[in-house]
């Protein structure tokens, strides 16, 4: 069995979010890292979440196998619909034999 390694980066200064955008992000983790194992076969992932200044962004990119057409099939789709509500945005690039990239981003601003 192959290793799989997940590191993990936190950019710019932590800030205290709501907790319906942690619990959006932490769901979006959870899909973003069991796509990246069962569609992707990914056995490097590297998650970056962003403290920026009008936007929290998290970005999943793995060196899974990729593929030409994303499909939105239940777990994207849900994604999708979480950010959406939080009027945040879910982009999805993937090539193939060249992983795929998860970025889903929520506007926020702090104080």
């Amino acid at each position: 069995m192959k290793k799989k390694n997940v590191t993990f980066k936190i950019v710019d200064e932590e800030y205290v979010l709501q907790h319906s955008i942690r619990m959006t992000l932490l769901r979006c983790l959870q899909e973003g890292l069991t796509n990246a194992k069962r569609h992707g076969h990914a056995t490097e992932v590297i998650v970056t979440l962003s403290f920026l200044e009008h936007e929290v962004e998290l970005v999943i990119h793995d060196n899974g196998t990729g593929t030409d057409q994303v499909e939105y099939g239940f777990g994207l789709s849900s994604m999708k619909e979480r950010l959406a509500a939080l009027n945040g945005e879910l982009q999805v690039d993937s090539n193939k034999k060249q992983g795929t990239m998860v970025k889903c981003q929520i506007p926020f601003r702090r104080g």
